[in-house]
């Protein structure tokens, strides 16, 4: 509800739309980080999650879709609009690390494609297609609540089979890069040359590697306070690191 509120106050200055989420759906849940520990309403969210992007890329409008833990140096539908191509891209995981994730030559995605803390949908009758099919495999196979987040469990699934059976020419899935969209359960200052960057003694980050982010996953914090710690603490060394080049 808070972020209802935020983008409806947020409509004035810039005149989008802020899409209306079933409010009695998510009555009561304040906190995500409570959200993602209750099964039944995860489970219901992303259906409500799915929807929406379905309701949004059949009207024609692309859809940059993120998770609420990221923060964001550089206007990140640039990048999706100059270097990636694929009508669906999505971040990798944690476990992926600083390697870059791809498909394998005959559309085959990698096993740990799951994770949609990131996803870029270009509105194109395949990646339409795509989605309806997620949403109908959703609703029309029956699931436990203990089952993991519908949203996440069931996407690489239904990706494979649409990538598999339309083909490559038609639709693909690109992964984004993460020396330009970093994550903080695999390294603390993002990555260079494919291996994680370090801090230096100071606790900060090497202003080396700084200009390759794009936008930082802070899905790791574990609470709210820390999550807001990081943010802070990541938001100081980036306005540090500008000022000295005079921006």
């Amino acid at each position: 509800m808070p972020v209802q509120l935020g983008c409806d106050s947020l409509q004035r200055l810039y005149q989008h739309k802020c899409y209306e989420f079933d409010h009695a759906l998510n009555a009561g849940v304040e906190d995500m980080f409570v959200l993602s520990k209750t099964k039944a309403h995860a489970y219901s969210l992303g259906l409500t999650r799915i929807k929406a992007l379905v309701d949004m890329i059949s009207l024609g409008y692309d859809v940059f879709y993120f998770d609420l833990h990221h923060i964001f140096f550089q206007n990140p539908l640039k990048y999706m609009y100059t270097q990636t191509t694929a009508p669906v891209v999505v971040s990798g995981t944690p476990a992926s690390g600083c390697r870059p994730l791809a498909a394998g030559p005959d559309g085959r995605l990698p096993d740990d494609h799951h994770r949609l803390d990131i996803l870029f949908i270009r509105s194109q009758p395949s990646s339409f297609r795509c989605l309806y099919n997620w949403l109908y495999w959703s609703t029309h196979t029956a699931h436990d609540v203990n089952d993991k987040p519908l949203d996440h469990h069931t996407f690489r699934n239904t990706m494979q089979e649409c990538v598999s059976s339309l083909g490559t020419s038609v639709v693909n899935v690109g992964y984004l890069d993460p020396h330009a969209f970093p994550s903080d359960c695999a390294t603390k200052c993002g990555c260079n040359n494919n291996a994680p960057v370090e801090p230096g003694p100071d606790g900060n980050c090497p202003k080396d590697v700084m200009p390759k982010w794009v936008g930082y996953l802070l899905g790791c914090s574990g609470s709210n306070p820390a999550l807001d710690a990081s943010m802070i603490k990541y938001q100081t060394m980036w306005a540090a690191w500008n000022a000295t080049l005079g921006h």
